[in-house]
């Protein structure tokens, strides 16, 4: 008897330490193999590089209609983000800096500001091409080292845009911004849907026909300056528009935004 017992408490002991070893084994196979698709997913779009079936797949977001052309990127956070996904359009929500004023603030690669730590997200601004051909556009003249106009001088900014023959409310201007040294566009609220979290603030309607294409911003590469043609992405080539009056001669697209190129280059 005594044998017995003593054979069933080593069998029990050795089917306990089957349980203890083996099925803790078995579980994170199992979750190794599924997990494995979801660390995939959380890859960054370009991770496999710009030939990549899964780059070219990501591009086919961004397909532009003959009569469309591309505005420029927007960046922000999730809760802004939030308001255009559900309003599926730029909303006249309050901008956070307004060196030229209220309205959306655009840039025409899909790069980050110094004060784009936490947006997670990126709209590509697209517009119908004889909607916004028929647009009031105006570059802002200004000296960066002393900013009369664009460093949130309403007065002087308005004034500005009556002198060149144009409406401040219906003008959708361009300027480089006087801190950053950045080139920047604004949609003024004329041009932009009622904001849902800020309904009180003035608006207009959806008069260019913009429709935007939502990404994440860790999908796109945070040298995507450095790699812009490469990479195929849309951008808006402001400088061979030829609708933006008073541009500068001269300012060209290039690796870094835009900037001034030599006759040489």
């Amino acid at each position: 008897m005594a044998s017995g017992s003593k054979l069933r408490r080593c069998r029990s002991t050795h089917l306990f330490l089957f349980y203890l070893i083996i099925i803790p084994l078995i579980a994170f196979s199992t979750y190794t193999v599924k997990a494995s698709p979801l660390s995939t997913r959380l890859a960054p779009a370009w991770s496999d590089g710009f030939d990549s079936p899964r780059w070219k797949e990501f591009l086919k977001k961004f397909d532009i209609a003959e009569d469309e052309m591309v505005i420029g990127w927007r960046n922000l956070g999730r809760v802004r983000a939030r308001e255009y996904q559900d309003a599926k359009a730029l909303t006249a929500a309050p901008a956070s800096f307004k060196s030229l004023g209220e309205g959306a603030y655009f840039g025409p690669f899909p790069g980050k500001w110094a004060e784009d730590v936490g947006r997670t997200e990126l709209f590509l601004i697209i517009a119908k091409s004889h909607a916004a051909h028929g647009a009031s556009m105006l570059f802002v003249e200004d000296d960066m080292a002393k900013p009369k106009r664009t460093k949130n001088q309403p007065a002087a900014l308005k004034q500005y845009i009556l002198e060149n023959g144009m409406d401040p409310a219906k003008t959708i201007l361009f300027s480089q911004h006087s801190r950053t040294l950045a080139y920047q566009g604004l949609i003024p609220p004329f041009y932009l849907t009622k904001s849902l979290s800020h309904p009180d603030q003035p608006h207009g309607e959806n008069l260019l026909g913009i429709r935007l294409v939502n990404v994440k911003t860790m999908d796109i590469p945070t040298d995507i300056e450095d790699v812009i043609e490469k990479s195929r992405l849309p951008i808006a080539r402001w400088d061979t528009w030829g609708i933006i009056k008073k541009w500068p001669g001269g300012l060209k697209l290039g690796k870094k935004g835009f900037e001034v190129k030599s006759p040489a280059t």
